[in-house]
């Protein structure tokens, strides 16, 4: 078949028409989407964020991912994101001392004002326990409050309660003690975001922990506070830096607290057996940069399990790379021997009058 020009000229003329109908049409019709116009389209999620007595948490960090869009929740613990992506979102909430969380994965439309339907809900990172100490009937006033392996610690009121806060849950050991009388303990599985209650008796004499403070060289430490329970057990270092403890509960692992001035010391790990008595290595006192607690781990064998006047005296050597209870400390101790000797029995016991601190 012959394609004439005439029949060229007419294709190629069809051709222009149609681009310069298409350019025109296309360019100036504003309903046609732009680049510049997909933020228009973008759209946001809004929500609640309470904890569990559904009380507002203000300044909790919103993120969405994916984007890594973020927002401060309010006064009101309202939150919103915007400029969201149309797609499927999920949300992860942060804030300090609860445990971090995220939502389902959320869609998103185009242009869309997503409400959540349900307000998210934080879980508080610690515990608390309520209580009493008591010594037969009576309840104890100003009885220390600690638990094993945790700094933690408090003194019971008046009424012979006490509130422990900012609890590390889990499987703990509680202890309750009282110069001059004794110690009872209390292991418990404690929730997360929750009031475990109890009420430990005082049943136990304890036992004796001694030891040296001193500075850097060597120089004894005068006037250093060594305390337990929340301070209920305590001593003040005398003119050599020695120190001696009272009626410290056994069975666990106890933590000392040395400080003088603005130095702190925590003493870990720290075991004795009832009626017995315990050396520890001498601690040095280090001035530390603000804000930065040095804490020793003192890993001490006794021997428990028997009466005092059966037991055999005896020194152990321990090895400084085995810390008590498995605890991985911030500093290491050289290692040393812990020297048991028997001591009497000194204690007030309870009901029997002696003791001012017994409230009925």
């Amino acid at each position: 078949m012959r394609i004439t020009s005439s029949y060229r000229f007419s294709v190629a003329a069809t051709a222009i028409v149609f681009a310069v109908f298409m350019f025109t049409t296309c360019t100036q019709d504003k309903n046609v989407l732009k680049a510049d116009n997909l933020d228009a389209l973008r759209g946001s999620i809004s929500g609640k964020v309470l904890d569990k007595n559904n009380n507002a948490l203000s300044g909790v960090l919103v993120t969405a991912y994916p984007g890594g869009s973020t927002t401060l929740s309010g006064n009101d613990g309202g939150f919103t994101l915007e400029e969201l992506l149309a797609g499927k979102h999920v949300l992860a909430f942060r804030f300090a001392d609860y445990i971090d969380t995220t939502t389902d994965s959320l869609p998103l439309s185009l242009h869309e004002s997503k409400r959540l339907d349900a307000p998210v809900h934080m879980k508080y990172r610690y515990a608390w326990i309520r209580g009493t100490i008591t010594c037969g009937i009576s309840g104890m006033i100003d009885a220390g409050v600690q638990i094993e392996n945790q700094v933690v610690s408090t003194r019971t009121l008046p009424t012979g309660s006490f509130l422990l806060p900012h609890v590390l849950p889990g499987r703990c050991k509680v202890f309750g003690a009282i110069h001059g009388v004794g110690y009872g303990v209390v292991e418990k599985d404690i929730p997360a975001d929750d009031t475990t209650d109890m009420t430990i008796a005082i049943t136990n004499t304890g036992g004796t922990v001694q030891g040296q403070v001193t500075d850097a060289t060597n120089n004894p430490v005068v006037g250093a506070t060594v305390s337990a329970m929340g301070n209920v057990i305590a001593d003040t270092t005398d003119l050599k830096g020695n120190y001696t403890l009272t009626e410290v509960p056994a069975d666990g692992h106890m933590t000392l607290t040395i400080s003088k001035g603005a130095d702190t010391v925590l003493v870990g790990g720290v075991q004795v057996a009832d009626s017995q008595s315990i050396s520890l290595a001498t601690v040095k006192m280090i001035s530390a940069p603000a804000g930065i607690l040095r804490i020793i781990p003192m890993s001490v064998q006794t021997i428990a399990g028997l009466s005092s006047r059966r037991q055999r005296v005896q020194s152990h050597p321990v090895d400084a790379g085995k810390i008590a209870g498995g605890f991985k400390w911030a500093f290491a101790v050289g290692g040393f021997a812990a020297r048991h000797r028997q001591t009497g029995d000194s204690h007030a016991r309870c009901g029997d009058g002696q003791n001012p601190f017994l409230r009925s």
